[in-house]
């Protein structure tokens, strides 16, 4: 039986097997089995008595003809486990392992009702014999190492021996072929399937650093491209993982794209999210938007809103699977280390205007064809379709018109407010950028919203509602971004129903659009539409049915009051410009207050005659004098008084009455 060992071993001996200890055993039954040998083979062929040996580190303990029981799934759990107390008498061991020591089995059902059991007992170091001996309960074997063929060779010759006894098993060790790897120079042959490749470069996308400076992307790299690595690019080729590593590192060079916002349209201001940006989020698909205003007002939030809003419905509309973002720049340039996507809006965001030329601009703006843009190596494209935003800050407060109640502004006044963003640019060139983006200028007094249009004398509106031209977020989602701007993740409960509805919005609004044919005529019915909105509301005039009608001779006569004029015999009114005042030489006769009249007297009618109320007053004189004069005692005589009458009350000189007499007769013709 020596020949079945040395063929063994010349047969395992080369590189191309390899010897592993698992960290798991194999535990199962095998039965077919190409060159199965029998027990008694195996000890005769590649084991030996452990007589004159004094250490040793794998040792056989073997049981013959055991009586046959069962449960052996059950038996391997409690090996692997190491509870070796609980097995039966045949499989249990007199003494504990020393530390790190594993048993392993091999249980061979005659069919006769015994069986055969081989137990291994492997140890990470020498042990002496004496103590080995202890642990077994049966025959004590181990292998034979001959000098000539070396340890590694003889300890993969038995390990393959021992594969292939029949029966159920518990091996911890086990010798295989190695697959043929690729290597470097057979990068050529590389092909791996589909799903492998796409698994790979997930990996690499996700795990890989992203810069070189200290050599840590090609540690990464060659400790996840070595065999046994466990990493799903195990055996890749360096130089196409390496590839791999650098598009990611170059994709990142520029303004790298944002996928999470907490805001959405509806956590704009109502004025807005209502009324303007229904009627804007159609000619996004076409035109590009400018925000010029002072800082604070919240252009940046609102403006990556509308961008959001406009790639999610760029990917519904397309049906591709996708995230919407953005990026975000001050510079064209930065745009240019990634081609563009679905979904993906560009936010160039307060640039220097000296830099950015007019005809970019114009490409930049230009929404609905694909476009590009110069840059320094290579230009920036942009893609049909995506959403093209700008903001800055080129304002002056002394040309922003005088705040009044208008709800448009000339053109001209518009041009004024932006000539800071268009510096020493010809009208021609200034309008083409105009005629390709939906405009908002956020003055002091007001917001101006110009829509696109190439006219010179495109109207222009002037709008106070909501505030807008001071802040144009709504109060209830502030704290949301003020999170986001700390660094926390936090959105409103009901965001995901809030994005339903404003893709349903813009979903009708792009309808509306179509339906309105040419696109001056959408614009047309667009500003009609919001100058309704800011012109003062008008009462409602409520129109009543009218009354069921009657016949003529029904409806009785009326009867015309006439004018009753003075006659002859009636008294005369008084005119107060018909008499002069005069004063006498009588001290007397100049009063400084009214004069009461005595007890039981009272002021004539203004309708009476002169000759009655001069009867009247005399009457009261006798009756009692006037209450200036002091009331003597009854021994004293009173002092005289003159008489009172009616021009004694406003010092009126009567004379002969001819104005008086005159206006009767006016009267009276």
């Amino acid at each position: 039986m020596a020949e079945l060992m040395d063929s063994v071993i010349a047969k395992v001996a080369g590189k191309e097997w390899q010897f592993q200890s698992l960290p798991l055993p194999q535990i199962g039954h095998l039965s077919d089995i190409d060159d199965a040998i029998s027990l008694q083979q195996f000890l005769s062929a590649s084991c030996r008595r452990c007589d004159g040996v004094k250490t040793t580190t794998l040792i056989f303990d073997v049981h013959m003809k055991v009586a046959e029981y069962g449960g052996l799934a059950r038996l391997g759990e409690l090996i692997q486990q190491g509870e070796l107390t609980d097995l039966p008498p045949s499989l249990r061991v007199q003494e504990q392992l020393p530390p790190g020591a594993k048993m392993g089995v091999i249980i061979h059902n005659l069919q006769d009702g015994t069986m055969n059991i081989i137990k291994m007992f492997h140890f990470p170091e020498k042990v002496g014999m004496p103590h080995a001996k202890k642990i077994c309960t049966g025959d004590v074997y181990i292998p034979v190492y001959k000098a000539e063929s070396g340890p590694h060779s003889v300890r993969k010759a038995i390990q393959h021996l021992l594969q292939r006894l029949p029966g159920f098993r518990v091996l911890w060790n086990n010798v295989s072929e190695k697959q043929p790897g690729i290597r470097r120079a057979q990068t050529a042959q590389w092909a791996p399937e589909d799903e492998e490749l796409r698994r790979g470069i997930d990996y690499i996308n996700d795990n890989a650093p992203e810069g070189d400076a200290r050599n840590e992307q090609t540690f990464w790299i060659l400790s996840n491209i070595r065999e046994g690595s466990g990493s799903p690019i195990s055996g890749w080729p360096e130089s196409k993982v390496r590839n791999m590593c650098v598009n990611k590192s170059r994709g990142i060079a520029g303004a790298s794209p944002c996928y999470d916002f907490p805001l959405h349209t509806y956590s704009m201001k109502p004025f807005l999210s209502d009324v303007l940006l229904p009627m804007i989020y159609p000619l996004m698909v076409l035109h590009g938007v400018i925000m010029i205003g002072w800082p604070g007002v919240g252009k940046t939030p609102a403006l990556i809103v509308m961008g959001l809003a406009m790639g999610r419905h760029h990917l519904k509309r397309l049906g591709v699977e996708g995230v919407p973002s953005w990026r975000r720049d001050k510079s064209l340039e930065n745009f240019r280390q990634r081609v563009p996507v679905p979904g993906e809006a560009l936010f160039l965001d307060d640039p220097n205007r000296n830099k950015v030329d007019l005809a970019d601009l114009k490409s930049y703006l230009t929404a609905e064809e694909d476009q590009t843009c110069s840059a320094r190596y290579n230009d920036v494209k942009l893609m049909r379709g995506q959403p093209r935003l700008y903001a800055g800050n080129h304002l002056a407060k002394a040309d922003e018109p005088e705040a009044d109640s208008r709800t448009t502004i000339k053109p001209e006044e518009l041009l004024c407010l932006m000539r800071h963003t268009f510096p020493d640019e010809k009208d021609a060139d200034i309008m083409a950028c105009l005629k390709r983006a939906v405009v908002f200028v956020f003055g002091k007094y007001a917001l101006y919203l110009r829509l696109p249009s190439e006219s010179a004398e495109a109207m222009v509106h002037r709008i106070q509602r909501d505030d807008l031209h001071l802040d144009l977020l709504g109060p209830h989602d502030k704290q949301f971004l003020s999170d986001y701007k700390s660094g926390y993740s936090s959105k409103d409960p009901d965001f995901a129903s809030h994005v339903q509805r404003e893709q349903d919005m813009i979903q009708a609004a792009y309808q509306k659009m179509k339906d309105a044919g040419h696109i001056k005529s959408y614009l047309e019915k667009c500003d009609h539409e919001i100058q309704q909105h800011l012109l003062p509301r008008r009462a409602l005039v409520r129109h009543l049915p009218s009354s069921p009608s009657s016949d003529e001779n029904d409806i009785p006569a009326t009867v015309p009051f006439s004018v009753q004029l003075a006659g002859h015999d009636q008294p005369r009114r008084r005119i107060t410009n018909s008499t002069s005042f005069t004063y006498g030489n009588n001290p007397k006769r100049r009063l400084t207050s009214k004069t009461s009249l005595g007890h039981g007297a009272s002021m004539p009618s203004s309708s009476a005659c002169p000759e009655e109320l001069a009867t009247a007053a005399e009457e009261s004189i006798i009756e009692e004098p006037l209450s200036a004069a002091p009331v003597p005692e009854p021994e004293q005589q009173p002092e005289e008084t003159e008489a009172y009458s009616i021009g004694d009350e406003m010092d009126v000189d009567d004379g002969d009455n001819v104005p008086d007499e005159e206006a009767a007769r006016f009267l009276h013709e």
